[in-house]
């Protein structure tokens, strides 16, 4: 499997790896790392695999979150 410049292992839109019905999702794809978007990254993968339906991942609707640590008052 081809990584990219970062060490990700590299997908197309459908989740597939540059070997023929191998597929990345979650971290090891570095698309977008949350679990939810791995979840649903999971379930397209499977239905491409499975099924043999070409659907591309969809990342515009995908919520973020941002983590801080609030200011602490004296």
């Amino acid at each position: 499997m081809a990584l990219d410049e970062r060490g990700f292992v590299k997908v197309d839109e459908y989740l597939e790896t540059t070997k023929k019905n191998i597929f990345a999702v979650g971290d090891i794809n570095g698309q977008q790392m949350f679990t939810h978007v791995a979840n649903v990254e999971a379930s397209l993968a499977a239905d491409n695999a499975i099924h043999g339906r070409k659907t591309k991942m969809d990342y515009s609707a995908a919520p973020h979150a941002v983590y801080s640590t609030p200011r602490l008052h004296p």
